[in-house]
């Protein structure tokens, strides 16, 4: 993994996908052009994943969190993983 702080990554994926969002969202406010509307729904779909994935890597990777803490927050985001499977 990065050296990076986990908090720093998570930062990071936001201030990336955040102007995308921004843009996309004063494009397809008032706009009857589908294809603009559907680019925004992707950006937000697009930062809801970039955070969620930064969000288990900072629960995974964080020093500030005790070693039970780390190890729950490694076993909900096998589940979540599992989960996410197809097939389950």
């Amino acid at each position: 993994m990065s050296d990076e702080s986990p908090w720093l990554v998570l930062a990071g994926i936001a201030a990336d996908l955040m102007p995308d969002v921004g843009i996309a969202g004063s494009r397809a406010i008032g706009s009857d052009d589908a294809l603009l509307r559907r680019n925004y729904v992707r950006a937000v779909f697009a930062l809801i994943e970039g955070l969620n994935y930064a969000r288990r890597y900072v629960a995974e990777e964080s020093t500030h969190p005790s070693t039970e803490a780390r190890s729950k927050a490694r076993e909900a985001a096998g589940s979540e993983k599992k989960a996410q499977e197809p097939g389950r």
